[in-house]
């Protein structure tokens, strides 16, 4: 994709950063596949998992709690065939009860694969040990040669820090990456807290081994997926010492709009030799939600809690909206004692993925549909009934857990979808 250059956007703090469609810990755990070079530059696959410790079952033993669970990992050609696979195990242990809840934790394993530069298709499954528990995903990844044109791009991977001091970049952690691929998906998610920021790790490679530093131009742009608009660009001079060299990105996104965004980033040696290579990502709620977007924070907000409870928020200044909102989730967080907001991620994964798969004909979160999920959450079953006169589709959502039924009614085929009835079962 050709780059832009447009003007740059200068943006400030980021609230949340999220993955589409949901986090981790509703969809059992995080599958990332990508492809890079190996010490003899050539090319794998390197399968990595995160199973978040809510997700494991911990059994208490002396002074601590063990969970244990198997990873089964089957890489497929584009035809499904079996090309290898492969079996880990794991064994977690922590010392405190409030550990074995947390949904920030988490237990990861990874396994690579030399394999030749083709698709593939790659599917995972935890077992939870000693319990029938299971999780199962699956992804599409593209093993790519390259070092074909003498450099190549990995794939960008998504951190967040600590905003800088005096400088400084300091250490990395892993959080959020997305991206799609046909009717496949991989995932992750992690809220981003307001003293940190996002930034983009960049793997280069390079053909030519123990030589002088060679001079490489990086550009990289962030653009808008819903409006194909970008509202980041920049450009580095660096160095490459050949087979593998590092790089880091940053960037804020305060002013950037809830919804997904794709980086893309080009590589240029000798204005000749050219990679590229581009991540998808989405963000789930930013400063910008409490002063522009507020209207419809405040909307949101309204589905979930009375007004009485909403009505500091809603009156405070400009300047006070951050500390306002902090306070209405400090008061609904379910383990106040903990590092994470579970209520507020779970919030927050809701409203993003209502406003992703909700959003043909209005805003996701005003939807019919989006208003039960961000209230209800993920149905327990989902059924179509074709209409008995032939109009339309029935699309009917059964929590069994709330003994609530909602149907909807699309009746011209286009996906919009409306209430029909709600009924307690």
């Amino acid at each position: 994709m050709a780059f832009r250059f447009l003007t740059r956007f200068s943006p400030a703090l980021v609230l949340a950063l999220v993955c589409v469609p949901g986090n981790a810990g509703a969809a059992g755990f995080s599958l990332y596949a990508h492809s890079m070079l190996d010490e003899d530059q050539r090319p794998v696959m390197k399968v990595s998992t995160a199973l978040p410790y809510s997700n494991l079952i911990f059994l208490k033993k002396n002074g601590y709690f063990e969970a244990g669970y198997a990873l089964y990992i089957r890489v497929l050609d584009k035809k499904n065939n079996l090309i290898d696979s492969a079996v880990l195990n794991e064994t977690v242990t922590v010392e405190t009860y409030q550990e074995t809840k947390s949904h920030k934790q988490v237990s990861r394993m990874f396994r690579k694969f030399r394999l030749t530069p083709s698709n593939y298709i790659v599917s995972c499954t935890i077992r939870v040990k000693d319990t029938h528990i299971a999780f199962q995903k699956e992804t599409g990844v593209v093993v790519e040669n390259l070092l074909e044109h003498g450099i190549g791009i990995g794939k960008p991977q998504l951190f967040a820090t600590a905003v800088r001091s005096n400088g400084e970049d300091p250490p990395l952690v892993r959080v959020s990456f997305g991206r799609r691929s046909g009717d496949v998906e991989k995932e992750s998610s992690r809220y981003i807290g307001i003293q940190e920021q996002p930034v983009v790790r960049v793997e280069i490679y390079f053909e030519e081994v123990n030589r002088d530093s060679v001079p490489c131009e990086v550009l990289y742009e962030v653009v808008s997926d819903q409006n194909e608009t970008q509202v980041l660009y920049g450009k580095k001079q660096v160095k490459l010492s050949g087979k593998k060299d590092q790089f880091v990105i940053a960037f804020d996104v305060d002013d950037w709009d809830p919804e997904t965004y794709t980086l893309h980033v080009r590589a240029t040696v000798d204005k000749l030799r050219v990679a590229s290579s581009d991540v998808q990502f989405s963000i789930g709620f930013t400063r910008s939600m409490l002063t522009r977007g507020f209207e419809q924070t405040i909307g949101v907000l309204a589905l979930i809690a009375p007004e009485e409870e909403i009505a500091p928020l809603r009156l405070a200044s400009v300047e006070k909206r951050p500390e306002e909102w902090a306070a209405f989730w400090l008061a609904r967080d379910p383990s106040p004692g903990t590092e994470e907001n579970e209520a507020l991620e779970e919030h927050l994964r809701r409203v993003q993925y209502a406003e992703v798969n909700f959003s043909e004909n209005e805003e996701g979160w005003a939807s019919d549909r989006g208003k039960v999920y961000i209230i209800h959450g993920e149905p327990d079953q989902i059924d179509y009934k074709n209409d008995p006169n032939l109009r339309g589709q029935y699309l009917v959502w059964r929590y069994y857990r709330k003994n609530l039924e909602f149907t909807f009614y699309d009746e011209l085929g286009l996906g919009e979808w409306r209430m029909a009835s709600f009924r307690a079962m």
